[in-house]
């Protein structure tokens, strides 16, 4: 992911899928480029989009799509090497972006500007095609990071209220707030199938909740 979510330039970014068998990364200076990391072709590109302005990307299992989250809050689906599809997440500033662990849908989390004040902050499940799926909320700032259980039913998200909550996917509504309240900045970095436990990261201490 980019390493500065305030900062209003673009930052590098990087993904893996979940089977860690490509890279994807986001150079300013170049583009988004997918590199193989297995066998034979282990290092190199697969292909390189020009694409500016980008704040997080995200990879299908092997590599088969790429989605770009730009400063603007719209999406690039790009399937070899070219832009298939462009469309705009609704948010006034989207943060983070992944894949559902099937590559079948994306999922996103942003702020949407309130008219008394403040912003409210989701999560919203899209078709590749931009079309909502489902909507999650429940946190009470802006959230850092996003990782999926690996059913892919359940997707744990870290805010900076620092909180790590969990969502239903597949039926969309709230499901868990995990208790324990943290004081650092944290990273969801994996869990269990239907994350009935969840790890993060609390500058650099793994915890299970």
């Amino acid at each position: 992911h980019c390493p500065d979510l305030d900062d209003e330039g673009s930052g590098d970014c990087t993904a893996m899928d979940n089977g860690g068998t490509c890279l994807a990364t986001f150079v300013a200076e170049t583009g988004v480029t997918l590199t193989d990391l297995v066998d034979s072709t282990i290092g190199s590109a697969r292909w390189t989009v020009a694409l500016g302005d980008v704040v997080d990307v995200a990879v299908s299992p092997y590599g088969s799509c790429v989605a770009a989250l730009d400063r603007s809050s719209h999406v690039h689906v790009i399937r070899d090497g070219a832009i298939v599809e462009t469309w705009p997440t609704g948010f006034t500033k989207a943060r983070r972006l992944c894949f559902v662990p099937t590559g079948e849908s994306l999922v996103a989390a942003g702020e949407i500007a309130s008219d008394v004040g403040g912003a409210k902050n989701e999560v919203r499940r899209f078709t590749l095609s931009g079309d909502v799926q489902g909507v999650f909320q429940g946190h009470g700032d802006f959230i850092w990071d996003m990782s999926f259980s690996t059913d892919g039913e359940r997707v744990a998200t870290a805010c900076r209220d620092r909180r790590v909550r969990l969502f239903d996917v597949i039926r969309p509504h709230y499901a868990h707030d995990i208790r324990e309240k943290f004081n650092l900045f944290i990273n969801v970095i994996g869990g269990s199938p239907g994350f009935r436990r969840a790890l993060s990261l609390d500058r650099g201490h793994c915890r299970e909740q």
